[in-house]
């Protein structure tokens, strides 16, 4: 059998990829356009998955809440009456695209300021009057690029005046700050970007972050490392200064995909993350504000899991404190849907269930037919054992649907068998048949076969969550890439 070799290498590390999918979104972003006037709302047409969502809280108490679909524009809705789960319709704004990340903060003069990136780039808009619909144009802020990921923006009000919080595309933190303040011309002129210290080790950048004043008038920051997992905290030592400790471990380790944080019953810093491989949502609160001291972190309660009824495994999550104290969750399952609860009561522990947030639904275009793509599985070098090869897809650029099936291709002599790697086993257990799916060439996998990789029998994709592909190769020779076709039915 004869292939072509690419000469392709490719070192799998969970930071790596986790990197090349933000490049790639950042790169697609730039493309989008941004309107020059103020706009307001219209009537949407109706996307059917989401990758973002923000909350923000009105000047007269009312929760809007904010999501964002794959063409990166800006939808909300807002509750009909303060603190209660009755919604109003759907709208979408039409002063330009938001972005895969965005963050909702509330002024002083109860006028929702949103931030997202425009072009790649950290930008606003915010409300023109309090309680009402019309925004600003996107204007952006700053000149670095914004990590393209979810829960990559946080921005929080207080003493020391509105200060915003991001990511840039390698991983690093920066904060900006409003000259104004909140009590002055809204949406007025900002710092340059003020970069942050990492946490060690620097090469692990990070992949989410959330910021909140305490009831002390100073920001704490909370920030996840996309390799370690580990949940990382800092604060500054004086109101208003912006002079941050270092970086000090918070616990826990979340597979996260998202990290967010508000004040509880208007005192307690309460730090929802999200652990994506176990479907976990957890919950961590502030009993006591710390000091000013490198070691003095405050007094804070264990995490705890607080998974309810969601659909499947939790996505990006947004906190936000309604008018009476109670937190509000907004919430992506692993379709893509979005979800909505909110606590019993200030401070408990215990939340509501969650519910579907329906989209209003059109008659549409039918869903595109199944097509058939190859991908190339690029050989990882290893010093002992199976030698494994490794893709994802979507590569790269925007696309979202469904795998059906995988197929290994026949290339003249059948002389060679595909070992696809299991759901929760390695490349190492190559050599045990029953921790993996074999592929002789020409044949393709089966629905109960795609379900023992994958958990299901059609796994969903997105630019922001590619389907991984693992194997070896039962084969005489040894190739630098091997090359499988993949059915997939575009959203």
């Amino acid at each position: 059998m004869v292939r072509k070799d690419l000469s392709m290498r490719l070192q799998v590390r969970p930071a790596a990829v986790l990197r090349s999918v933000a490049v790639a979104m950042t790169a697609a972003l730039a493309l989008l356009s941004v309107a020059v006037a103020p706009a307001h709302a219209s009537t949407p047409e109706a996307p059917t998955q989401f990758f973002s969502t923000a909350l923000g809280r009105n000047a007269d108490g009312r929760m809007t809440m904010f999501a964002v679909p794959s063409s990166g524009h800006v939808f909300y809705r807002t509750q009909l009456v303060a603190g209660v789960d009755t919604w109003s319709d759907w709208q979408e704004m039409l002063n330009g695209p938001a972005g895969f990340s965005i963050a909702a903060v509330s002024a002083t003069d109860g006028r929702i300021e949103l931030f997202g990136s425009v072009g790649g780039k950290l930008a606003h808009t915010y409300q023109l009057n309090p309680n009402q619909d019309t925004w600003s144009p996107w204007v952006q802020l700053s000149s670095r690029s914004v990590s393209a990921g979810p829960s990559s923006i946080s921005a929080t009000v207080g003493p020391g005046g509105l200060v915003v919080h991001a990511l840039d595309s390698g991983g690093h933190a920066f904060f900006m700050v409003e000259f104004e303040g909140p009590n002055a011309t809204f949406g007025g002129r900002y710092s340059t970007e003020v970069s942050m210290n990492s946490p060690a080790p620097a090469s692990d950048f990070l992949w989410q972050i959330a910021s909140q004043y305490n009831a002390g008038g100073r920001i704490e920051v909370f920030a996840i490392q996309a390799n370690s997992r580990k949940v990382w905290h800092t604060w500054e030592m004086h109101t208003g200064v912006h002079d941050f400790v270092a970086w000090v471990e918070f616990g826990g380790a979340f597979h996260g995909v998202s990290l967010s944080a508000t004040v509880s019953g208007g005192t307690s810093i309460e730090v929802y993350g999200v652990d994506f491989s176990s479907g976990a949502l957890y919950r961590r609160v502030q009993f006591q504000v710390g000091g000013s001291t490198q070691d003095d972190q405050g007094h804070w309660s264990d995490w705890t899991n607080i998974t309810d009824n969601i659909s499947g495994p939790p996505g990006p999550v947004a906190a936000g404190a309604n008018a009476d104290g109670r937190v509000e969750l907004t919430g992506i399952d692993h379709t893509y849907a979005l979800f909505v609860r909110h606590q019993t009561q200030p401070y408990a522990q215990a939340f509501s269930p969650w519910v579907f947030v329906p989209f209003p639904t059109g008659p549409g275009n039918p869903p595109p037919p199944p097509s058939t793509v190859n991908l190339d599985l690029t050989r990882v070098i290893v010093n002992d054992g199976p030698i494994p090869y490794a893709g994802q897809f979507p590569p790269f650029g925007s696309a979202q649907g469904h795998l059906l099936q995988i197929r290994y291709p026949s290339d003249g002599f059948p002389d060679s068998t595909l070992l696809l790697v299991k759901g929760g086993h390695s490349s190492q257990e190559c050599n045990d048949p029953n921790a993996v799916v074999a592929l002789s060439e020409g044949q393709a996998t089966t629905p109960a076969q795609i379900t023992a990789i994958y958990g299901q029998s059609q796994p969903p994709y997105t630019t922001l969550h590619p389907i991984g592909v693992v194997a070896c190769l039962s084969s005489s020779q040894v190739l630098n890439f091997v090359r499988v076709q993949l059915t997939v039915q575009p959203d």
